[in-house]
């Protein structure tokens, strides 16, 4: 006996979490794409899952609230085969060098731009040159992010110190070997100019020592 494509939808989303959604892009093996768009088509009309954006889909189960938009945003960006990072301004947000919240709505991508609707919420993706994302999401990619977001006119040498003031030496010493990835006067922080380039944990392991180091009696010579 040969199966359509909806049966194989149907034993795809039964295997999955409650609440999980699922891309058409995850379900392209159970036919051609004609027949999995219309397979997906008719479960949405029968009610068995239900579509949360174009090309995003979910179990339709009774009582069940649709998906936090962080996880909606990773799966449309990444059903097209790219990559989903934090956006700049989080970016620079979030190591300390620009004051506000993080804004869920914002993203950035390896691909070209976009944006899409979630549940009457726009959210916006921007693509980036390779080289602001080398680093992914790891403390050194938001670091080159932020700083790049602020601008020349804006990083000053104490910006830049906040930026990499919470960074530990194998991550400073990864950022510097970026250094031909960066602009001039991202970089020029990095040759020419004081940097605290002091790892933090020595820092605070001398300070703790500092504190707890027995004082020594002066000696006076008479």
């Amino acid at each position: 006996m040969k199966f359509g494509a909806a049966t194989f939808i149907k034993r795809f989303i039964c295997q999955l979490q409650t609440g999980e959604p699922f891309s058409t892009r995850a379900v392209l093996f159970c036919g051609t794409r004609a027949a999995v768009d219309q397979a997906l088509s008719r479960l949405v009309k029968k009610g068995i899952i239900r579509r949360l954006l174009p090309g995003i889909f979910m179990r339709n189960d009774p009582g069940v609230p649709s998906p936090p938009l962080a996880e909606i945003a990773k799966l449309k960006i990444e059903s097209f085969g790219r990559k989903i990072f934090k956006a700049s301004a989080n970016a620079a947000i979030q190591i300390g060098i620009v004051a506000g919240a993080i804004d869920d709505t914002k993203y950035a991508t390896d691909g070209h731009s976009t944006s899409f609707h979630y549940n009457g919420i726009r959210i916006t993706v921007q693509g980036m040159a390779q080289r602001k994302l080398i680093h992914g999401d790891d403390n050194v990619g938001l670091v080159i992010r932020g700083l790049w977001y602020l601008g020349k006119s804006m990083v000053t040498e104490a910006v830049f110190n906040k930026a990499v003031s919470s960074l530990f030496r194998k991550d400073k010493e990864r950022l510097r070997s970026s250094i031909s990835l960066l602009p001039w006067w991202i970089s020029d922080f990095l040759t020419q100019k004081r940097v605290a380039w002091q790892d933090r944990k020595v820092s605070e392991e001398r300070l703790l020592y500092l504190v707890r180091a027995p004082r020594v009696p002066r000696l006076y010579l008479l």
